[in-house]
């Protein structure tokens, strides 16, 4: 496989993924991809991007915090619990 910026030649690895979506920050540490050799450059099969979509509609289905909730949230932490994403505001007093 090569490269479609440099035609540098492709290997399969990790790569870190980020993505900022409706005032949430998704950081992924390791998704496998096939990663140019030359400059880093990665690709993510069909898979892997199946994935990263459904995570971020996760993400963008919780994203906003309970009602009951007493503070202005300023950050939202996530925690993946199995196969279960979990949101938590994170408000001005717990910072």
């Amino acid at each position: 496989m090569k490269c479609l910026h440099c035609q540098g030649e492709m290997k399969k690895g990790e790569t870190p993924f980020h993505i900022d979506r409706k005032d949430c920050h998704l950081t992924l540490d390791r998704v496998p991809a096939w990663v140019c050799t030359q400059y880093g450059e990665p690709y993510f099969e069909a898979a892997e991007v199946d994935a990263i979509q459904d995570l971020i509609r996760s993400v963008e289905q919780k994203a906003h915090p309970p009602s009951h909730w007493p503070l202005e949230p300023l950050l939202t932490a996530y925690s993946l619990h199995g196969e279960e994403l979990c949101a938590s505001p994170i408000g001005q007093g717990h910072i």
